[in-house]
């Protein structure tokens, strides 16, 4: 797969208001190169991937009244930026997970189960 340059793209708007936009079997020709899907890449691992993954691996073990306790200087990034991850990833989820921290750790803990609405 060969990625488009940019005098590549500028020739190729340079035609189009030129009027030599349109291909000989009618279709507007394109700017970006195409690829078929298989091989597109599918999902994302973001570089909160792991934290998150062992926190909810960790979390399906936890008993009830128990909390996660993770040392802030160990999380990959800023507690904001952790927290913000682990919320995208358990609202996909389906589950409750409470947090909480203080200077020193973050407290993690399964809030109580999710009532489906009926629709």
């Amino acid at each position: 797969m060969r990625l488009c340059s940019v005098n590549d793209i500028l020739a190729t708007l340079a035609e189009w208001k030129g009027g030599a936009s349109v291909r000989t079997n009618g279709k507007p020709r394109a700017i970006f190169k195409t690829t078929g899907m298989a091989n597109v890449p599918t999902g994302r691992k973001g570089k909160h991937h792991e934290v998150v993954s062992a926190i909810l691996k960790d979390l399906e073990g936890l008993e009830e009244g128990n909390s996660l306790k993770i040392r802030v200087a160990e999380l990959p990034d800023t507690v904001v930026n952790v927290r913000s991850a682990l919320n995208r990833a358990t609202r996909k989820l389906g589950n409750d997970v409470r947090t909480a921290t203080d200077e020193d750790f973050l407290y993690i803990w399964n809030g109580p189960p999710v009532q489906k609405v009926r629709g």
